[in-house]
């Protein structure tokens, strides 16, 4: 993968992974969703580069992000912890559904989408898209993992 396959897919994948795992969390502010995006983009640049295994890969990237969605959001360590955990988790599955409607619905080899840049970003584009939407969706609503339980005052 080279600096330009980086910043065209693993950066902005990394961004919406972050910024979905904030959704999730109890995190008010969304200051360091960039910043760990970039970070986390590069990181998985190497994580390929130096492993071989694709589950290692996952794994070295959800500690990583994991790591520093701590340093940047100071919640409970468990529930960052899992807030990572089903960012990364939805994110694979709707990776997973995309590349599943490419090649069953649209004929999609994936030899051929991994030889062509252009075909690649087309494809990327909409698991990208989808998990920026549910985290839009997500933030507005408030529906992340962990509410503020209210506290009931009876009168």
């Amino acid at each position: 993968m080279t600096i330009t396959e980086t910043l065209l897919f693993s950066v902005p994948e990394a961004i919406v992974i972050t910024w979905l795992a904030f959704s999730l969390s109890t995190a008010k502010s969304r200051g360091g969703i960039f910043k760990i995006g970039v970070i986390l983009g590069v990181a998985s640049h190497f994580f390929r580069l130096y492993t071989g295994s694709y589950i290692v890969n996952v794994i070295l990237y959800t500690v990583l992000l994991w790591l520093l969605f701590s340093l940047y959001h100071r919640g409970h360590v468990l529930e960052n912890l899992v807030a990572v955990v089903m960012a990364v988790s939805i994110y694979l599955t709707i990776e997973f559904i995309n590349i599943t409607v490419l090649q069953t619905f649209f004929h999609v080899n994936l030899t051929v989408l991994s030889e062509n840049l252009l075909l690649r970003l087309r494809s990327f584009f909409p698991q990208v898209l989808v998990t920026a939407l549910l985290s839009l969706i997500l933030t507005h609503f408030d529906l992340g993992l962990f509410q503020k339980t209210r506290e009931v005052t009876e009168e």
